[in-house]
């Protein structure tokens, strides 16, 4: 029976497997090696694997956690930045100057060039020749199931095979 050390050591060198294949395309049939190889118990061996499995979840979870929580911060900064920036012109706007020079920066107030905006009146009628007619073309992918779902048999689709997925609890 192995030790809690050999448990712990084939556990480090799993994550150790894990993370240095991260990006590489021969890791899956590692790892499937390392579990079917003749060394050690079958169900110790998934039972390290669904460990590993927990904490990577653990720190994934946790990271994206982090991850929202600075995108708040951030989020809070831009809106910040967009709220300075809005009074800064205003008053500048007030004061009449387009252009401020101090010893670090330069500011300018300027008009925003590209195509100009245009605001249509929701309720007006629109000339026709202002107007562009599309049509869409949709595939009723829910009729083919339904069809094929019933027997029918077609050239141009097919049901594919269920996937399947794994539980860990």
């Amino acid at each position: 029976m192995p030790s809690i050390f050999d448990l712990e050591l084939d556990l480090q060198r799993l994550r150790q497997m894990v993370e240095s294949n991260e990006q590489d395309s021969d890791s899956a049939a590692q790892l499937d090696a390392w579990i079917t190889s003749a060394e050690g118990d079958l169900h110790r061996k998934i039972e390290g694997y669904c460990a590993v499995i927990g904490e990577l979840e653990a720190i994934a979870e946790a990271r994206t956690a982090e991850s929202k929580r600075l995108a708040n911060l951030a989020s809070t900064d831009t809106n910040n930045v967009a709220r300075m920036k809005s009074v800064l012109k205003g008053v500048l706007q007030r004061l009449n100057m387009t252009k401020v020079e101090t010893t670090r920066y330069k500011v300018r107030v300027q008009t925003a060039g590209g195509k100009q905006r245009v605001t249509i009146d929701p309720f007006a009628e629109i000339p026709s020749e202002y107007v562009i007619t599309k049509t869409t073309t949709e595939i009723n992918v829910d009729a083919i199931r339904e069809a094929l779902n019933g027997g029918e048999v077609f050239d141009f689709a097919q049901l594919e095979p269920r996937g399947t997925f794994i539980t860990i609890r």
